[in-house]
């Protein structure tokens, strides 16, 4: 039988699929290793906010006991408790910025799939393609083979001779 003469193309297709695939593949990756940055990010955040509120209660512990107030220790404990305000600014826009990376990883990985989909989509329509295509060469072929059975039987006998 006749080889399907759009093979090259089957094998580009299917190329272009699995590179596609891989694409998502990797995708999926980013957007977990995003997910797990933000995590960290949210973690860090909520660490420093429990130091400040834990520095905050041992502030007002150590007020209700003048006995334990060292010289300047109100003034150390004010510049901690900025610069832990500081912290939790910094914190909040480092998770900021972990949300957007985990939304852009996202959104390339909701295009890299919307790419799968066509390229699964046009593999799809070639093999139907093919499939349509040999039907329709065997069916000929089958056609063919009738013909010619039926050219025999039509010879006359001394023809075969």
């Amino acid at each position: 039988m006749k080889r399907f003469p759009l093979e090259p193309l089957t094998r580009v297709r299917d190329l272009r699929l699995e590179a596609q695939q891989k694409r998502v593949t990797e995708c999926r990756a980013e957007v977990a290793q995003a997910e797990q940055l933000r995590e960290q990010a949210r973690q860090a955040r909520s660490d420093t906010g429990d130091r400040r509120s834990a520095h905050q209660r041992a502030c007002e512990s150590a007020l209700d006991d003048p006995l334990r107030l060292a010289p300047g220790w109100l003034e150390r404990a004010e510049r901690h408790r900025e610069w832990l305000d500081n912290e939790i600014v910094r914190g909040d826009a480092a998770v900021a910025a972990a949300d957007r990376q985990v939304a852009q990883a996202e959104a390339r990985l909701r295009e890299e799939i919307a790419k799968l989909r066509a390229a699964q989509a046009k593999v799809d329509a070639l093999e139907n393609f093919r499939d349509e295509w040999t039907r329709k060469r065997q069916s000929e072929q089958e056609r063919r083979e009738e013909q010619d059975g039926e050219e025999l039987f039509r010879l006359p006998a001394h023809a075969m001779r």
